[in-house]
C-alpha cells in the first residue's frame, strides 16, 4: 500500500533524480533537477544523501539492465519503492551504513556532482523569480550542449538571448564538467558556439 507523504517537495526531488537513471539521454535536465532540490530547501550535501541512499538504491538497477526502462517511472511505484528504501536505511546500524557506503557503486555519480554544482549556482540567486529564470537559461544551454531538441536562439528575445550568453562558458561549463569526457566537451562546446553564431544578426 502506498504510504502517504504530506510534504510534496521530496517527491518532486525523487522524481527528478530518478529520471537520470532512465536508459536515455537525461543530462539536459540537470538544471531542472537542481532547481527541484533548491526548492525543497536541500543543501548539496543533503541532495547527495537523497541521491545515494534513497533514489539510487531504488532505481539504480536500471543502468545495469541491457534493455532498461527508458520512457518514465510510474510515480506511485517510484514513491513506494523509495519510501521502502528510506525505512530500510534508517533501521541500519551506523557500521552497516558505513559498510554500505564503502561498497556502493554508483555509475551515475557524476550526474549527482553536476546537480550539486548547479544547486550552488542557483542557491546564490536571492530572488525566487530570478532563480527560476536562471534555471530556464541553464536548461536552454543544456539542450544545445547535449544536442537534445534545442530551440533556435535566434527566436529568443534579444535581451533574453544576451542573458543566456552571459552564462556561457561560465558558470555553465563548470556545472556540467563532471558528466562529459574531454572529447564530448569539445563537441558540446562547438554546438553551443555554433548556435550563438547562427543567432548573430547579419552585419
Amino acid at each position: 500500500m502506498l504510504e502517504i507523504v504530506e510534504d510534496r517537495s521530496p517527491i518532486e526531488v525523487w522524481v527528478a533524480m530518478a529520471n537520470h537513471f532512465l536508459d536515455t539521454e537525461t543530462r539536459q535536465d540537470i538544471p531542472l533537477t537542481a532547481m527541484r532540490c533548491v526548492e525543497a530547501a536541500l543543501s548539496p550535501m543533503e541532495a547527495r544523501h537523497v541521491w545515494q541512499h534513497e533514489v539510487s538504491p531504488a532505481v539504480g538497477f536500471n543502468l545495469w539492465v541491457v534493455a532498461g526502462e527508458w520512457a518514465y517511472w510510474d510515480r506511485d511505484w517510484l514513491v513506494e519503492r523509495i519510501e521502502r528504501h528510506r525505512r530500510s536505511w534508517r533501521q541500519r546500524t551506523r557500521f552497516v551504513k558505513w559498510l554500505g557506503d564503502c561498497m556502493r557503486i554508483d555509475p551515475a555519480r557524476c550526474v549527482c556532482t553536476s546537480i550539486e554544482r548547479t544547486m550552488d549556482f542557483l542557491a546564490a540567486v536571492p530572488d525566487a523569480g530570478d532563480r527560476e529564470q536562471a534555471c530556464r537559461r541553464l536548461a536552454f544551454l543544456a539542450q544545445h550542449y547535449f544536442d537534445f531538441c534545442p530551440a533556435d536562439l535566434a527566436t529568443v528575445d534579444p535581451s533574453e538571448a544576451e542573458k543566456i550568453r552571459s552564462l556561457y562558458p561560465e558558470p555553465f561549463v563548470y556545472t556540467m564538467e563532471p558528466v562529459l569526457s574531454a572529447a564530448e566537451a569539445r563537441l558540446a562546446d562547438a554546438r553551443v558556439r555554433a548556435a550563438f553564431e547562427k543567432a548573430e544578426p547579419c552585419p
